[in-house]
């Protein structure tokens, strides 16, 4: 048998094509093009804007050195490493074991991962609030470490990686044994250093749809992981009790 169906979610034996429930897409070009080869430009060029801000940032650095502009760097270089690695493993990437193909799963994941790349080019809206410098220093604080634990949590996961929810293998390790998520609670401590610092309307928005959306895309992945490994995502959930935040959920 090619795979079994579960209600919305594709079950893929090895070696055979996936068949997607619930979007109408014409052929598997059209599903990479749209799953895989947009999300892996976005994130490559996302990966070269970076890599210059690393270089820019180091003629400063030589110029004037001090530790604002030292944070700033090492922040740049681990979200080059993260989005240039999500890049190319989005593009070798193999067919999954199971993959939700739902529109509402597909559309969701790809506007919560690139929500705010899109509204970096709208008008940017009234400023809200501009703390002050030592503030702004913890929001800094906040978006080196974020960077870091995206990088870490990218690495645990390796080939499992995508934007869009599909289910390959169960990690578990690194910083999986803390969070079951923390690529996205990454993401959210980076987007909470921004705002700390100097918050504006569109930047306000776009945050808190970018939170209800990785809280509906965390139910949806983890219904998916569930059919799929159900006796080791029972012990995962046991051993790893929060999905996003610590103590809380």
């Amino acid at each position: 048998m090619g795979r079994v169906r579960a209600p919305a979610v594709d079950h893929v034996n090895p070696g055979v094509a996936p068949v997607t429930v619930g979007f109408s897409l014409r052929g598997a070009n059209s599903r990479r093009a749209l799953t895989i080869i947009a999300p892996a430009m976005v994130l490559g060029w996302l990966g070269l804007s970076q890599a210059i801000a690393v270089v820019r940032g180091w003629v400063v650095f030589n110029a004037s050195p001090s530790w604002t502009v030292a944070s700033e760097i090492t922040r740049s270089a681990f979200y080059t490493a993260f989005v240039l690695g999500a890049a190319i493993t989005l593009l070798s990437s193999k067919v999954p074991q199971a993959r939700d193909g739902r529109r509402v799963a597909l559309v969701a994941s790809l506007t919560a991962t690139f929500l705010l790349v899109g509204l970096s080019y709208a008008p940017a809206g009234p400023i809200l609030w501009s703390a002050s410098r030592h503030v702004e220093q913890v929001g800094l604080a906040l978006t080196v470490i974020g960077a870091a634990l995206a990088l870490a949590s990218f690495l645990s996961l390796g080939s499992s990686f995508s934007i869009t929810p599909e289910a390959r293998n169960l990690v578990v390790t690194g910083p999986y044994r803390l969070l079951r998520h923390p690529i996205y609670f990454a993401e959210l401590m980076m987007i909470l250093g921004v705002l700390v610092g100097y918050a504006r309307f569109t930047t306000l928005v776009g945050a808190l749809g970018v939170l209800g959306l990785q809280i509906y895309r965390i139910q949806v992945e983890e219904r998916l992981l569930r059919r799929s490994f159900p006796a080791s995502f029972a012990d995962f959930t046991t051993r790893t009790p929060y999905r996003l935040v610590p103590l809380l959920w």
